[in-house]
C-alpha cells in the first residue's frame, strides 16, 4: 500500500512539472504540442485507467515521459495523424 502511494506521487508530481502545473486536454483546433528532445509522449485523457497504469509504470521504472491529454468527445485533427482510426488511444 504505502509503495502505491508513493508511486502515485510520483506520477502527480511528474505531471505537474512537465506540464507546467495545468492539466490542459487538447481539442479541435489547438496545435499540436512541440517534441521535447528525446522524452517519451504519453497520450491519454485525464481519467483512462489504462493510460494511468502506464503512468504507474513508468514512475516506478523512473522513466521520463511527457503527458499529452486529449479530448475524447471533440479530438483535433493531428491526433488522426497518429491514430488514423482515432476510436482509442
Amino acid at each position: 500500500m504505502i509503495i502505491i502511494v508513493t508511486v502515485l506521487q510520483k506520477v502527480s508530481e511528474a505531471q505537474l512539472v512537465r506540464s507546467e502545473g495545468k492539466m490542459t486536454h487538447y481539442s479541435k483546433g489547438s496545435e499540436k504540442p512541440p517534441l521535447k528532445g528525446d522524452v517519451l509522449r504519453l497520450y491519454s485523457m485525464r481519467f483512462c485507467p489504462f493510460a494511468q497504469r502506464a503512468r504507474l509504470v513508468l514512475a516506478a521504472k523512473g522513466i521520463p515521459y511527457e503527458c499529452i491529454n486529449i479530448n475524447l468527445k471533440d479530438k483535433p485533427e493531428w491526433f488522426f495523424e497518429l491514430n488514423p482510426g482515432g476510436k482509442s488511444l
